[in-house]
């Protein structure tokens, strides 16, 4: 399991490594198209394609690391007065409400990066540019989110047992 948990985070800070390259190309296209724009008067053909597939990238891959340092956002006005036990069955429930919700989206993105790189599918515009690179990173950024939640309801569950044997010794 510790092996396990070690890849799992090292492939987290790749991806949001990857998702990070991928904002500093995005800043360095836009930055193009609007210096082009002003002083050449030429427009970079097929750029707001482009910079949509980039965004995909920029604001998923990071997603899950963020979930493993415990960094969404949140709200714990209330935990300061509620009983443990129900804090752990709320982040139970939130886990597993986590995990189908981004399982249904691993399984979606998959056929449908299958099916788009399967049929050549592209944006209709200037350039063609394929859908299928933005519909392989919302697969791969939900199932690695899948498994962080898959991992973090383990921990939810293992140290309440362990909280709970603490207690009856």
């Amino acid at each position: 399991m510790n092996t396990f948990l070690k890849f799992q985070k090292k492939l987290e800070l790749w991806l949001m490594y990857l998702g990070g390259s991928l904002l500093v190309v995005l800043m360095f296209v836009i930055s193009a198209e609007s210096i082009l724009r002003k002083f050449v008067n030429y427009s970079i053909p097929g750029i707001f394609e482009i910079a949509s597939q980039l965004m995909v990238g920029v604001t998923l891959l990071g997603i899950s690391l963020v979930q493993a340092d415990k960094e969404h956002i949140s709200v714990d006005i209330f935990n300061n007065y509620l009983p443990k036990i129900f804090i752990k069955f709320t982040d139970i429930f939130i886990y597993l409400l986590g995990i189908g919700l981004t399982s249904v989206f691993a399984y979606q993105g998959f056929w449908k990066f299958l099916e788009s790189f399967q049929s050549g599918e592209t944006a209709m515009g200037l350039i063609s540019v394929p859908f299928w690179p933005g519909r392989l990173i919302v697969f791969l950024a939900m199932s690695v989110l899948c498994l962080r939640f898959l991992v973090d309801l383990v921990t939810v569950i293992v140290k309440k047992a362990d909280e709970v044997e603490t207690k009856e010794t």
